[in-house]
């Protein structure tokens, strides 16, 4: 049963997700800060672990940019609530998702900044942009009605979630290229 759920997660994503150049201008978008990120990270004495966590959550982001690997784990989870009964109930977990969710972003943003604390100045936009990515994924993730349809008005053709998605991406870049350049 749970293949079956696997295999029909897999055939909607390969055919719902054709891909398109965009994917690809997405994925270098994450890419780029990440490889920066991870560059510095190697070379690095105390921010070391900082930026490889930073350069590893870009790179992942930029995974998911090309494999929408989100959506393959959202239909997961609608499956598995459909068939235990409980997708009718999902508003409640919904919400506590989110509150879990963003308890971490703020734990992990909290815990770099302490980590980063004399170097904020140099690391801080990587670091805030990196984060709020996270979070417009994790937002977008969650499948939340009321989210969803505020992400998903158009502005000059494109949708407010990529648009904040190209403002991340561009700070993040921005930030990472700091970084990179002053080490």
């Amino acid at each position: 049963m749970q293949m079956d759920v696997v295999s029909q997660a897999l055939d909607v994503w390969f055919f719902s997700h054709p891909f398109q150049w965009k994917d690809v201008v997405m994925a270098l978008g994450y890419g780029l800060p990440a490889f920066m990120m991870l560059s510095v990270g190697w070379s690095a004495g105390e921010k070391k672990r900082a930026c490889l966590f930073m350069g590893g959550v870009l790179a992942l982001m930029s995974l998911n940019a090309v494999f929408q690997i989100n959506e393959i784990l959202l239909y997961l989870a609608r499956s598995i609530a459909r068939d235990s009964g409980q997708y009718g109930a999902r508003r409640s977990l919904q919400f506590d998702v989110i509150l879990v969710g963003v308890a971490i972003v703020l734990v992990l943003l909290a815990r770099l900044r302490h980590s980063l604390r004399y170097l904020w100045a140099d690391y801080g936009a990587v670091v805030l942009g990196t984060m709020a990515l996270v979070g417009l994924t994790f937002l977008q993730s969650i499948s939340f009605h009321d989210v969803d349809a505020i992400l998903y008005i158009r502005i000059a053709g494109v949708s407010v979630h990529k648009w904040l998605e190209a403002a991340g991406i561009c700070f993040t870049l921005w930030g990472a290229w700091r970084v990179y350049r002053n080490n």
